[in-house]
């Protein structure tokens, strides 16, 4: 970054910053505070000035509604057909001129919904919401991999209640498929937001041949892979494509995993 503002000046956009971590944002907000003698400037875009309150006592720009004009022209954008006027003005009424959900409060929604029954679907529900509710749909349409990085990443963020759904489904899912590694994995993953699930990690484990146990096993144990192909008589190279077996039979991704995932239920 150094390099790039020394030859122009640098524009450094930080969108949606209150999802950021609090040590990430703590970073960016120092390094903000003492950029005045540089040609960088940095821009954090937050939903609401309460969400990120590291960023007191720098300089605010609130963000309002695009104008009737500006807000019809979008919207006609984002229509999938001929609308009639009424149902145009409700729209750029019910947004408020929020670009977002001009775009996607209309998406997936038909003329006959969109001339009839506009605003049905949310019962009196905010419009955060309802476009929320809009990326929940394109969502449950994921395929199920998707969901279950989805359910995770939600998981890691502390947004428990959201990411039961994605891995509950997950886990179903997997588990109707006979995908035992991967029910594992969602079953993990629910039970760590604190959903009582019973475990089908046993089968996944009773899914691995002698050897891939044997192999799992001392890599659990800590051993590295040429001292398993030293005791096992294999080549490094092979105990590491025996592993990759085990991390998809079990539904994991390192070593790391490998313990909780052999341990029985």
């Amino acid at each position: 970054m150094l390099g790039l503002f020394a030859e122009r000046p640098l524009l450094c956009v930080v969108d949606d910053a209150h999802w950021l971590d609090r040590m990430s944002m703590t970073i960016l907000t120092f390094v903000a505070r003492r950029l005045d003698a540089e040609p960088v400037g940095m821009v954090f875009a937050v939903r609401t000035p309460e969400a990120a309150n590291l960023l007191d006592g720098l300089p605010e720009l609130p963000v309002e509604g695009l104008g009737d004009a500006d807000a019809r022209a979008l919207l006609d954008e984002a229509l999938p057909g001929p609308v009639d006027d009424r149902v145009r003005d409700r729209i750029v009424a019910e947004t408020r001129g929020n670009p977002l959900a001009l775009i996607e409060l209309p998406r997936g929604l038909t003329p006959a919904e969109l001339a009839f029954g506009f605003g049905a679907r949310g019962g009196g529900q905010p419009v955060a919401g309802r476009v929320e509710e809009g990326f929940q749909r394109r969502i449950a349409a994921l395929p199920t991999t998707a969901r279950l990085l989805h359910g995770e990443w939600l998981r890691r963020e502390n947004r428990r209640a959201e990411a039961r759904v994605g891995l509950r489904a997950a886990h179903e899912a997997f588990t109707a498929m006979g995908a035992e590694g991967f029910a594992a994995r969602a079953g993990r993953e629910l039970g760590a937001t604190g959903e009582t699930v019973r475990s089908r990690a046993p089968a996944a484990v009773a899914a691995l041949t002698p050897q891939e146990s044997q192999i799992a096993k001392l890599a659990v144990a800590g051993r590295t892979n040429p001292d398993i192909a030293a005791a096992m008589f294999l080549s490094p190279r092979t105990v590491e494509r025996h592993l990759r077996k085990v991390f998809t039979k079990l539904g994991i991704t390192s070593r790391r995993e490998l313990a909780s995932a052999l341990r029985p239920s």
